[in-house]
């Protein structure tokens, strides 16, 4: 039997262990796909990264203000240093029945992991 060899164009790009995961009314799958594609950028292959964005729920504080939540929680190491975060925020989406766009959560992660990117 004759066995081919497989030869790669370079080194896997792929690093940090990604998950994205939201409704599909609040980030389509293609955004999902795009952001787990950056997050796998950034550090290495054992450090992690998962946010989670809940359905629209309505406020406790305002009736006039529906929110989500993000829940997120990191892990990165390397030699020297341990970085672990987990936390919880409801992030308001719409007021008064308007959408707050800056507030997306399309542009939330995109902020979350652009600090993450820096911070490396």
């Amino acid at each position: 039997m004759n066995v081919s060899r497989v030869t790669m164009a370079g080194p896997l790009a792929f690093k940090a262990q990604t998950t994205i995961k939201a409704p599909e009314s609040l980030l389509s799958k293609e955004d999902r796909e795009y952001f787990e594609s950056v997050g796998q950028a950034i550090g290495t292959p054992a450090d992690t990264i998962e946010i989670t964005i809940s359905d629209l729920q309505d406020s406790k504080s305002n009736p006039n203000v529906k929110t989500y939540k993000v829940t997120k929680n990191y892990h990165f190491e390397n030699s020297q240093n341990r970085f672990e975060k987990q936390g919880t925020i409801n992030i308001p989406y719409i007021k008064n029945g308007e959408v707050v766009e800056k507030n997306s959560p399309k542009n939330y992660i995109a902020q979350t992991l652009e600090k993450l990117i820096k911070a490396e």
